[in-house]
């Protein structure tokens, strides 16, 4: 990502299980975070700058698995990172 100058857009997911612990308070919180770290790392290790990043976290409710099973499960607490395109200025 080092050589990638377009904007990113980092998007945290969680599974559909409540979460309410001393760190997180709902799985929009924990999604938020998860997509926090990853930009802190990119930032912090990668040296990338920061005015290219965003952080989104949408819980549970962008699933692209069923909740039904764990593995089911699993593949819904993920991270995506979107690359946006620039277009030119006119």
């Amino acid at each position: 990502f080092s050589q990638v100058e377009n904007p990113l857009v980092v998007e945290g997911h969680t599974d559909n299980v409540p979460i309410n612990n001393e760190n997180f308070g709902s799985n929009w919180e924990l999604s938020f975070y998860r997509a926090f770290s990853v930009i802190k790392y990119f930032v912090y290790k990668l040296n990338y700058d920061p005015n290219r990043l965003s952080a989104l976290g949408y819980g549970e409710y962008r699933p692209i698995a069923d909740n039904n099973t764990a593995v089911q499960r699993a593949k819904n607490r993920r991270i995506e990172i979107n690359v946006i395109r620039l277009t030119e200025k006119k």
